[in-house]
């Protein structure tokens, strides 16, 4: 995995989109980050990118449901990346993870607010899945489910 090592410090490259951990409220709850330990997750622009390193070239409907779930992440948070570079390019976007494994996949945060997205691959599984810690603790953000059903809002 020589190219995840090629790139220390960086934010995005054409490859790589990174998120950081998202925090705006003091809370021993939340993920603390350290400059010894940052906690950030890796996403590839190019899905393809991201098969090759896995080995994978399965169809989905081959693949594992967490193996499907992680790709269909990777593929919302590339594309949603490449929408915001038209539509809102002073976005910053996050993920939010507590001590205790609850997450959102994707939080954004610009001038007109804060946006929760969880990413459901299997559209049954949809409805608000947005953990109620992080409802509480940003009452006003707008909080989404993303499905296959969904995809045409969010991008």
């Amino acid at each position: 995995m020589e190219i995840l090592t090629a790139l220390p410090g960086t934010k995005s490259v054409a490859e790589v989109k990174i998120l950081e951990s998202y925090s705006r409220i003091n809370s021993e709850k939340n993920i603390i980050i350290s400059d010894a330990l940052q906690i950030i997750l890796w996403y590839f622009n190019d899905c393809g990118i991201r098969n090759y390193i896995l080995g994978d070239w399965r169809p989905l409907d081959m693949r594992g449901p967490l193996e499907t779930g992680h790709l269909w992440e990777n593929y919302l948070v590339a594309e949603r990346a490449k929408w915001r570079l038209v539509h809102e390019p002073e976005t910053r976007d996050f993920f939010w993870r507590t001590a205790q494994q609850q997450e959102v996949d994707m939080v954004e945060e610009s001038a007109s607010g804060l946006k929760a997205f969880e990413f459901k691959w299997n559209p049954r599984k949809g409805g608000i899945t947005i953990p109620r810690t992080f409802r509480a603790a940003y009452p006003d953000a707008d909080c989404r489910t993303i499905t296959p059903n969904d995809i045409l809002e969010f991008l």
